[in-house]
């Protein structure tokens, strides 16, 4: 899977918070699953993005502010399940823990 570089604000100190995260872009979007290799919690950068849901994606040379949405019911599934087919371990993340794996639509802003 592609991976871009996701720029959070720390929901705890305010100062900006750099990872590389695989991602699937789709219709002009970018999706994120906060899977944590499943762990029994979501990652920093996850809780940072419910926090404070602007934030920065670098792809291709190209920085891209974004806005983030948790995604939920079906439009969760089936993105989920598009990480599963991309990259199997997703499925086993998702076998590890009791948590829903987050996925959020990191929308391009003007």
């Amino acid at each position: 899977m592609k991976v871009l570089l996701l720029e959070t604000t720390g929901r705890k100190s305010g100062e900006p918070r750099r990872v590389g995260v695989s991602h699937i872009e789709e219709a002009g979007r970018y999706y994120v699953a906060g899977s944590f290799a499943g762990e029994d919690r979501d990652p920093d950068w996850a809780l940072n993005l419910r926090a404070t849901p602007e934030a920065t994606v670098t792809i291709e040379g190209r920085t891209v502010p974004v806005r983030a949405r948790v995604l939920s019911g079906e439009e969760r599934e089936r993105m989920f399940a598009r990480f599963v087919e991309g990259d199997a371990s997703y499925g086993e993340y998702r076998d590890r823990t009791d948590r829903e794996i987050p996925v959020f639509e990191l929308t391009p802003r003007d």
